[in-house]
């Protein structure tokens, strides 16, 4: 049954689901670029703070 009612609820309903499908898709790309960047971070910092050097003393 078609009440006068369902054209809004089906406008309500469209605008709900892609908001939602939104919010989705920037979790998703936010967890792979804070992923990426976080690797990238640990490599720096592996390659800075690599191997130990000894000081050069000047002897």
């Amino acid at each position: 049954m078609v009440s006068p009612n369902t054209p809004v609820l089906m406008i309500i309903g469209t605008i709900a689901a892609s908001l939602l499908g939104i919010i989705i898709w920037v979790l998703i790309w936010w967890a792979i670029i804070r992923g990426a960047v976080l690797s990238a971070l640990r490599k720096h910092h592996a390659e800075i703070n690599g191997p130990v050097r000894e000081l050069y003393r000047g002897e």
